[in-house]
């Protein structure tokens, strides 16, 4: 008696440690109170205690919750679970379903407690037995078990029952080979009466058409019909439902219905005929004011869009449903944002249905939650074509001078891919990407402004307006400051812009000559604000760097010891290239003389090297080392830019050849993996330079060459490369390159561009290829890993024969991937390519 009295005082009840817990007020007396009752707890564990062991695991759940560790009271759950007391049994099964998993070796001790409370004449018992095996069995668990959860589904007490059936739900993902026990369960619970039973029968149908999809077909004329009947029978005025939400008829139990149907319905003309009426009066008929209603009307139009049989008339009733009702009368903002996820995944299909609500979605780009203005972004820029790129763009810029850093680089990728695509001309292009710069800066791509510079670089009728129109943004505002006060200038007025600066500047020393030459520029104009802003970056009072280090990832240049570089460098041309006045002539040499004292090593190289090149003496060198850098390649640069940003990070760069791809050879030997990975060649900003003449090895000046021979000329084997074209199935499609290669371990290069033909994304892609024992191949990794539509995926092949004696140049393909609306994941393709294109003295 005494020994009780005394544990009871120490031993609180659930109630008043939680009442201690929320009084604490900072986290270290909460850690205290944990601490303290978690070693009392643990004492009267190891004495044995039985009293009060309910009350201890209840507290260690609510400990669990708040995230401290509660592994020691795992044991003590499975004593409670085999107590002969209900409350002991109950507080036991929870403690086991919240701090166990299917993982843990312990949980194989609780096999008999189950068994025997399953075969307990007592409901709510077998009930906790059933609710343990429908969440944490195992599989080894599972096949000791499931006899009597048979037995469960054979019975009659509705309660064990829907237990069984959530059950039978986990044993179809644990045990896949026992589905094809529980189709009867499954078909005769969809014809019950009991709401309860229906939708765990439902459930059970779900998961069986995911874990084992080869059994859709054997299962819809089963499926389809009570679902479609159970439907009508639910929008009939004459039901009398068991439940109604804001006026909707039980509509837990009609989302479940429809979710199956998007399952069974498709791929199959017939099914699909047999759910049309019924959802085209869900489509028409049901209230959208409430969220009951959208949740309907929602699962209705995912249902239209994933069974594609459905008429046409039926999926533009979707889209009129979406954009018509929901995203202009929904004041929720879940509604508005589903509404216009989903209608970003019909945009393909339906692109003009989709347009008709076009100004309704440019409204969401000014809402105030970020997550709507990001899908009203997306579907804007999938909605765009060569008909309204003119009025979309200018959208897309006035909501870049708004919307917040992080949306920046995005917003700024989708405008030159637009404007790549629809520009009506190409100064139109350059002015468009010209402003976007200036919004944007140094939060945009260091990709994007390498084309952006490829692009006038490769156009040789646009150069003199875009260096024209580049000079009004990035350096009139500074021609007529005196660089003497520039350190007491407004820095709200005058605030360097690095990246704007940094490519007006590049592209004023490559071409702004001709526009000296021609007097539309003034001389003297352009050295001021030359010298202004090099006076104005010494300051270095912005944090542009830091904040695109912190939003795009990666460290970046210093920003104003980049812009000095480029500075000195246009001077530089400017001085060799032009006729210029003595007075401006000495401005520059009294420039480059100052910044030979500088601390920034690499500015200090550059004036003192541009300097003497000043010397007479070296007019000759000067003027070759100064000339005009060849046009760029921009649709290589381009194609570089776009597989680059799909690259997946966390993809495997080791390739990998099965031994199923192996044995479809014709000549059934295995190739040896490349195992080396090579790095796709990434444009710097700071590599983007008028002239790298100071570098102080020789090894570093050829790194400049190569990057320049490899990213701003064009590629020598692009001019030579022919093309041919191949269908991978009904979803994709693949250009395939070839060009000669130079690398003489290998003949020829075969670049795999691959394009998506369906608006869903293909996850998960693979290409896998194998050659005959005479050819050698270095398959090179993927730009990602994921293709959307719109967007291309590249993949590089090496081949080579290993024979004297040529042979037929031929090679085996397989690719692979996943879809999301697709219950055959993974989908796979293959095929034999022989049409490789003749190759003079080779074939």
């Amino acid at each position: 008696m005494f020994r009780d009295a005394k544990k009871t005082f120490y031993c609180k009840t659930l109630r008043e440690v939680v009442k201690e817990f929320r009084s604490c007020k900072t986290t270290a007396e909460e850690r205290a109170l944990v601490k303290k009752e978690s070693a009392q707890i643990r004492d009267l564990f190891k004495e044995g205690d039985t009293a009060f062991r309910r009350r201890n695991i209840a507290k260690l759940l609510f400990f669990h919750m708040q995230g401290y560790p509660t592994e020691f009271g795992q044991l003590e759950c499975l004593k409670l679970c085999t107590s002969p007391k209900y409350k002991d049994k109950r507080v036991g099964y929870l403690g086991l379903l919240v701090l166990l998993d299917e993982n843990q070796e312990i949980l194989t001790l609780v096999t008999n407690c189950l068994v025997q409370d399953l075969q307990s004449s007592i409901p709510l018992v077998a009930g906790l037995a059933l609710t343990a095996v429908g969440n944490v069995a195992s599989a080894e668990l599972i096949k000791d078990v499931f006899p009597l959860v048979e037995k469960h589904l054979q019975g009659k007490d509705p309660y064990l029952r829907k237990k069984a059936l959530l059950s039978a739900v986990r044993i179809c993902k644990k045990v896949p080979e026992y589905s094809s026990l529980l189709f009867d369960y499954m078909t005769q619970t969809l014809g019950e009466h009991t709401e309860e039973i229906v939708l765990t029968g439902l459930a059970l149908a779900f998961e069986l058409a995911h874990t084992s999809p080869e059994y859709i077909d054997r299962l819809r004329n089963r499926v389809i019909p009570p679902c479609v009947n159970l439907l009508k029978e639910l929008l009939s005025p004459s039901f009398d439902p068991e439940l109604t939400i804001s006026g909707i008829t039980d509509p837990f139990l009609q989302v479940k219905l429809l979710q199956v149907l998007s399952v069974y319905g498709r791929g199959s003309k017939e099914a699909a005929h047999s759910c049309t009426d019924v959802l085209i009066k869900i489509l028409s008929n049901t209230d959208s004011s409430s969220n009951a209603g959208l949740a309907v009307i929602y699962e209705c139009v995912r249902t239209v869009i994933a069974i594609r049989e459905l008429p046409d008339t039926l999926r533009s009733l979707a889209v009129e449903t979406l954009g018509g009702r929901l995203l202009n009368e929904a004041k929720d903002n879940n509604a508005r944002y589903v509404s216009l996820q989903t209608l970003l995944t019909v945009v393909g299909e339906k692109k003009e249905d989709v347009k008709r609500y076009l100004n309704t979605i440019l409204e969401c780009l000014s809402d105030p939650d970020i997550s709507i203005r990001r899908r009203a972004l997306d579907l804007v820029y999938a909605l765009t074509d060569s008909s309204n790129i003119m009025q979309l763009s200018r959208c897309f810029l006035e909501f870049l001078e708004t919307c917040e850093d992080e949306l920046k680089p995005d917003v700024a990728r989708k405008l030159s891919d637009m404007a790549d695509r629809f520009a009506p001309d190409i100064e139109w292009h350059v002015n468009c990407m010209a402003r976007t710069l200036s919004l944007t800066d140094v939060l945009m791509p260091e990709s994007l402004i390498s084309l952006f510079i490829a692009l006038i670089s490769a156009k040789q009728s646009v150069q003199e307006y875009a260096a024209r129109l580049l000079f009004e943004l990035g350096l009139q505002p500074y021609a007529k400051v005196n660089p003497q006060i520039a350190d007491r200038l407004d820095q709200s007025l005058y605030a360097l812009k690095p990246a704007l600066e940094i490519v007006s500047i590049w592209i004023i020393g490559e071409y702004g000559y001709k526009l000296i030459e021609q007097q539309v520029l003034s001389s003297e104009q352009v050295v001021n604000s030359l010298r202004t802003i090099l006076h104005l970056s010494m300051r270095n009072t912005y944090d542009e760097g830091m904040k695109r280090e912190v939003l795009l990832g990666g460290s970046v240049h210093s920003s104003s010891s980049l812009l000095r570089e480029v500075a000195l460098s246009c001077l530089a041309k400017l001085y060799m290239r032009v006729m210029l006045p003595r007075e401006t002539q000495e401005l520059i040499s009294t420039i480059l003389r100052t910044y030979q004292t500088s601390l920034d090593l690499e500015v200090q190289q550059r004036a003192c090297e541009y300097f003497q090149m000043l010397d007479e003496r070296w007019n000759t060198v000067s003027k070759k080392i100064m000339a005009s850098l060849p046009p760029m390649d921009y649709n290589s640069l381009r194609k570089k830019h776009l597989s680059g940003s799909d690259t997946a990070p966390g993809a495997n760069p080791r390739k990998e050849l099965s031994e199923s791809l192996v044995s479809l050879l014709l000549d059934e030997e295995e190739q040896a993996d490349n195992e080396e990975e090579q790095e796709a060649a990434s444009i710097d900003l700071g590599r983007l330079e008028i002239l790298d003449f100071g570098k102080s090895t020789d090894s570093s000046r050829n790194i400049f060459k190569n990057e320049l021979d490899g990213l701003l000329l064009s590629d020598k084997n692009e001019k030579t490369g022919t093309s041919k074209t191949i269908q991978c199935g009904e979803h994709l499609n693949a250009e395939l390159y070839f060009f000669e290669e130079y690398d003489p371990s290998f003949t020829w290069k075969v670049e795999f561009h691959f394009h998506s033909l369906v608006p869903e994304p293909l996850k998960h892609f693979r290409l896998q290829i194998a050659v005959p024992k005479y050819m050698k191949i270095d398959l090179q990794p993927a730009t990602g890993t994921t293709l959307e539509q719109g967007k291309e995926l590249i993949q590089i092949a090496r081949l080579s024969q290993t024979t004297s004696e040529e042979k037929i140049w031929q090679l085996k393909y397989r690719i692979s991937y996943e879809m999301d609306s697709s219950t055959r994941n993974p989908i796979t393709s293959e095929g034999i390519f022989r049409d490789f294109p003749v190759r003079k003295g080779i074939l």
